[in-house]
C-alpha cells in the first residue's frame, strides 16, 4: 500500500472527518485507493462499468463540458437528513458505551455531529490505529457486565485499509461495537419489508446471499464479538448495504490477523441500522442490530475484486469503450446525464444502442 495511506496524511486526516462533497460525486485522487462506498454502489447499479469508471477515474470526461447534474452535488438535503441520522444514531448506540475511539470532532454544535465524548482519538499511522484496535479487543475481552446490560467499547468512524483480490481500499466504517462474547444475547430476527428480501441477482454466477437476518449464538471458543455496524437513512435495508458491510469486515479480519496470536479471538459480525430498524428498536446496545452472513457477501465482495474480474475490467478499460445500457437503474444514477447524452450524440455508433436499453 502506499506510503501515503499508512502515514499522517493530509488524505488520511480528511477521511476521519467527511467534507461536504461525498465520493457520489467526487473522483478519485491517482493511486487512492478505492472505498467501499463505491463498491456498494457498484453492485447497486448492475455492476455497470460505466457508473464505477466515472466515479473512480472519469478521465476528461468530467471537465468535457458543463454537466447540469454529473459531477456535482447530490441532493444537499438528503445528504445533510442523511448525516443527522446518522449522528443520532452514534449518540444513541454511545450512551452506554464503556469506551469511545473516534475521530476528533471538530464542530461538535453541529447537527450532523454526534454529541458523544471521545476518551481516545485515531492515530495517524496504520500502525497506531492497528495497535488501538487490538487494545479495543483486549479492553472488551476484560469487560464485565455491572448488571444484565452488555459492557462495549464502541469504535466511530474507524479508519480500515487493506487488499482485497487485486485491489486497495481505504474507508471509514460508521462504528465497530466490540463486548465479551459470553454477554451478547442471542440474536432475535427483525421483521423485514418486501425489499430487504426481494431478490436482486447481481453476479453473474446467479442469485445472491440471502438478506434475512442471522439468528442463533455465537461459535465457541470466542473470547469476543465485533459487530460492524453501517448506519442508513434508508427505510428498508438494500444489498449495497451488506458489500459495504462485509468489505469493513473483511478489512478488519485483516487488520486483526496481522496482530500478535496473544490477542484474544474475535469473531466478526455485520450489520446495517436502517432508520425503520431505528424507530422500531430501543438502542441501548450496538448488538439490538441484527447480524446477517457477511462471509456469504464477503464471497461476492471477494468476485468483484478478483483479477480480471467485474471492478478490474470496468478501471482498466477506457470509458468510452464500456458497455452499457440505459434502463430503470439508471434513474437514481449520478451519470446517467453523461450516458444518455454520448448515446445520443452519436447516432451511428454503438452508443446509441444504450438509449433502447440494449447493453451496447
Amino acid at each position: 500500500m502506499s506510503p501515503d495511506f499508512q502515514s499522517d496524511s493530509q488524505y488520511t486526516r480528511a477521511r476521519l472527518k467527511p467534507t461536504r462533497l461525498t465520493q457520489e460525486v467526487r473522483p478519485m485522487v491517482a493511486d487512492e485507493p478505492l472505498d467501499p462506498s463505491s463498491l456498494a454502489q457498484f453492485y447497486e447499479h448492475d455492476r455497470c462499468p460505466r457508473y464505477l469508471k466515472q466515479r473512480v477515474d472519469p478521465g476528461d470526461e468530467e471537465q468535457a463540458r458543463d454537466w447540469n447534474e454529473s459531477y456535482t452535488l447530490m441532493n444537499s438535503a438528503l445528504i445533510g437528513a442523511g448525516r443527522e441520522f446518522e449522528a443520532q444514531a452514534i449518540e444513541a448506540l454511545a450512551e452506554n458505551a464503556v469506551r469511545i475511539i473516534g475521530p476528533e470532532l471538530t464542530d461538535p454544535e453541529a447537527a450532523d455531529v454526534p454529541d458523544i465524548t471521545i476518551d481516545e482519538t485515531w492515530g495517524d499511522s496504520a500502525r497506531g490505529r492497528r495497535q488501538q484496535l487490538q487494545d479495543a479487543i483486549n479492553t472488551a475481552a476484560n469487560c464485565t457486565p455491572a448488571d444484565e446490560t452488555v459492557p462495549y467499547v464502541l469504535l466511530y468512524q474507524v479508519p480500515l485499509s487493506g487488499e482485497i483480490g487485486e485491489h486497495e481500499l481505504y474507508g471509514d466504517a460508521d462504528c465497530i461495537a466490540v463486548a465479551p462474547a459470553d454477554c451478547i444475547p442471542e440474536t432475535a430476527a427483525h421483521t423485514g419489508t418486501d425489499s430487504e428480501t426481494e431478490d436482486n441477482t447481481n453476479a453473474e454466477s446467479g442469485a445472491q446471499p440471502t438478506i434475512a437476518p442471522t439468528v442463533g449464538q455465537l461459535p465457541e471458543n470466542v473470547d469476543v464479538a465485533a459487530r460492524v455496524i453501517d448506519i442508513k437513512s434508508a427505510r428498508d435495508q438494500r444489498p449495497g448495504h451488506r458489500i459495504q458491510v462485509a468489505v469493513y469486515a473483511l478489512l478488519l479480519e485483516q487488520t486483526l490477523g496481522e496482530g500478535p496470536d496473544t490477542i484474544p479471538t474475535c469473531h466478526i459480525e455485520g450489520g446495517v441500522l436502517t432508520r425503520e430498524l431505528a424507530t422500531e428498536t430501543a438502542l441501548t446496545t450496538p448488538f439490538v442490530v441484527p447480524p446477517f452472513a457477511h462471509e456469504e457477501w464477503g464471497a461476492v465482495v471477494e468476485q468483484l475484486l478478483a483479477a480480471n474480474g467485474p471492478v478490474s475490467e470496468a478501471i482498466e478499460d477506457d470509458l468510452e469503450s464500456l458497455p452499457y445500457a440505459l434502463d430503470q437503474v439508471c434513474n437514481n444514477c449520478a451519470y446517467k446525464e453523461t450516458c444518455a447524452t454520448r448515446a445520443a450524440e452519436t447516432p451511428t455508433g454503438h452508443e446509441s444502442l444504450a438509449l433502447l436499453g440494449i447493453d451496447a
